[in-house]
């Protein structure tokens, strides 16, 4: 049983890091960084990777509203090039007797 719940204490750290974790919680866990070595040493790696992961991650750096604005302006030029194709067509099947 023991190893079990040692498996899964480094859940608590990521959740924690990500404050994803019960806030009646943080001082029991603030507490427990101050006084063990080892959680401390294992929060403080899960907050290094994060951060390793954030800076070499390409999209990191990309205002996604400004790519989204990009994005959107490009599709509906595309469909404003479509409309005039179809109206044609119809109009061509239209008078097709």
């Amino acid at each position: 049983m023991e190893d079990s719940l040692k498996d899964t204490e480094w859940w608590w750290w990521i959740d924690y890091l990500e404050n994803e974790f019960d806030p009646t919680l943080d001082k029991d866990l603030e507490l427990l960084l101050e006084h063990s070595a080892e959680d401390r040493d294992s929060f403080e790696n899960f907050r290094l990777l994060k951060q390793w992961v954030k800076e070499s991650d390409p999209a990191s750096g990309v205002d996604s509203d400004q790519c989204l604005m990009r994005m959107r302006s490009h599709i509906m030029s595309a469909i404003d090039q479509i409309l005039p194709i179809e109206k044609e067509a119809k109009s061509v099947c239209d008078a097709s007797p």
